[in-house]
């Protein structure tokens, strides 16, 4: 964790750049538009982005930690290499800790805010969501949500599916890793 912790700091102490808008789009999930929930599960092309970053900024080595484990997305892809193979690029991410997720979000966060630097009144914070943020998505039908990917929130529950009053979940195993993920974008002034 310490290691992801530098990586991060390294990253984003001197580079930052602008998250590309439109790659990723989001959905508000609030009337007042101070939260945002990604419309789609962080692709593998989204990740390989920010492991890019770390590679290009950091090094190999800490490139190499934010990797997701080759065993965990062969057992649901099939394929070991999956970063690399064109065909995978809009697929959910898999094979990562809660600490890499975590970490993607902090980078997210550090890009989306110096794209905004003009807007000194207010930033985002982004972060994994919630089990009820997971649920407004779905209750504002967006795509994928319980009917997709299984993803992990912040809680440590997995939504699995559907149920008759709205998702379902389930307690998260201690490793994440079989798991899609999205960002929430929190709005906050300063």
């Amino acid at each position: 964790m310490k290691k992801l912790a530098l990586i991060l700091m390294l990253g984003m102490a001197c580079y930052a750049t602008a998250w590309a808008d439109g790659k990723n789009t989001k959905v508000a999930l609030n009337n007042d538009k101070s939260e945002w929930i990604d419309a789609t599960a962080v692709t593998v092309a989204d990740y390989k982005e920010y492991v890019n970053f770390l590679q290009a900024k950091s090094g190999d080595a800490y490139a190499q930690m934010a990797m997701p484990n080759a065993t965990i997305c062969k057992s649901v892809y099939g394929k070991v290499n999956y970063m690399n193979d064109a065909s995978c690029q809009t697929m959910a991410i898999v094979g990562l800790t809660m600490d890499q997720m975590k970490a993607y979000c902090a980078w997210r966060t550090d890009r989306e805010n110096a794209q905004n630097k003009k807007n000194a009144a207010s930033f985002v914070v982004c972060s994994l969501p919630t089990v009820s943020q997971m649920q407004a998505a779905y209750d504002k039908g967006v795509a994928g949500v319980g009917n997709g990917v299984n993803e992990i929130t912040i809680d440590g529950k997995v939504v699995v599916g559907t149920g008759t009053y709205g998702l379902k979940t389930e307690n998260a195993p201690a490793e994440a890793g079989k798991y899609g993920f999205r960002c929430v974008t929190t709005k906050m002034n300063r």
